[in-house]
């Protein structure tokens, strides 16, 4: 694969399509180092994984390996039948455009017929609806853009699952965080569900926090709907720089407007805390550089302040160390803090 260059090329492989329809752990950590080694192709394996999900049928539909390869050469030999033209250059850019709409369209189609025809039973002339989802382990932040244009950066140790009919059904469920560009379209909304807590928007930015029970959704540009799910009749409306929050103790808090944009500054690899409980502050950093801590000592009642752009986690430790009554021990992922006393 160190030399694929496009949509087809990935189509068209067989460990590719393999790892997509049967993960493996073993193929998962391929494909996860391949998309490290060559992060300018992760919008053609994003769009070919999307487009082999949703050419999945039942089982009793399915061409084996070898048709599914008769029929993708066949469609290819099609799209990349030579044309004359009078402007080279500009011809043969478009016919590369137009050999990807052929073969996505024609391998939709092929695979479809064959799979109604030989199947016993069909329920519908519809595919099968396929879930997606993305995850990020501790330690890894990505951009990931929707098939609507949507463009979603994905935090650390967070995961958004969606559907295959996704341009029709715009509805996403998050655990962790991610902030999101939602691109326009009034006839579809764009809602996320986190935990018990609902968004919706239209064309708008925010950022979404979910973790252990707690629910952040601070607002950027256009306008939001906010609500709990087993609470419909309360929705609050949030404007540009409002944020609200969610707990299972205080339930959904009215909006606040926030002075400055620290909450968005993680998607600029910057670290930021303001008078943040200590087990917060220790979350994070576990998110951030996928490293296990343990920490001993009175440190219930502890804060901290302080911001790093892109610095090691030794230089952190340093930091926290120097402003709290702390010591600590870092050794590969295991990372060991005492706190001396409560401040």
């Amino acid at each position: 694969m160190s030399h694929k260059k496009e949509l087809e090329d990935f189509l068209t492989d067989k460990e590719f399509r393999t790892w997509v329809l049967n993960p493996t752990p073993k193929s998962s950590l391929f494909w996860e180092k391949w998309l490290e080694a060559n992060p300018q192709y992760e919008k053609e394996v994003l769009k070919a994984r999307e487009l082999v999900l949703s050419l999945k049928y039942p089982a009793t539909s399915q061409p084996d390996e070898q048709e599914k390869d008769e029929i993708l050469k066949s469609i290819l030999q099609v799209s990349r039948t030579p044309q004359k033209a009078t402007k080279p250059h500009r011809s043969y850019r478009f016919m590369r455009v137009a050999a990807s709409v052929v073969l996505a369209i024609g391998i939709g189609l092929l695979f479809y017929y064959k799979g109604f025809n030989n199947a016993t039973q069909v329920s519908g002339n519809q595919l099968e609806i396929q879930t997606i989802k993305k995850q990020n382990p501790k330690g890894r932040k990505s951009e990931i853009i929707l098939s609507d244009g949507t463009r979603v950066m994905l935090n650390s140790n967070s995961t958004i699952t969606y559907h295959s009919d996704f341009s029709q059904n715009r509805h996403i469920e998050l655990d962790g965080e991610a902030y999101f560009e939602v691109a326009k379209d009034a006839e579809h909304p764009f809602r996320v569900k986190s935990g018990k807590v609902q968004t919706v928007a239209l064309g708008t930015a925010f950022n979404v926090k979910a973790f252990e029970g707690t629910v952040d959704v601070f607002l950027t540009e256009g306008s939001v709907e906010v609500s709990v799910l087993d609470q419909s009749e309360r929705i609050i409306r949030l404007e540009p720089m409002q944020k609200t929050a969610w707990s299972l103790q205080k339930g959904l808090e009215e909006p606040s407007y926030q002075k400055d944009m620290t909450d968005m500054l993680w998607t600029k690899g910057i670290i930021y805390f303001k008078e943040t409980p200590i087990s917060e502050v220790l979350r994070t950093l576990e998110n951030w550089y996928d490293v296990q801590i343990d920490v001993s000592g009175g440190y219930e009642e502890v804060r901290y302040s302080g911001e790093f752009d892109n610095e090691y986690l030794s230089n952190v430790l340093q930091s926290m160390s120097q402003a709290l009554d702390m010591t600590f021990d870092l050794t590969g992922k295991n990372v060991k803090i005492k706190f001396n006393k409560s401040l």
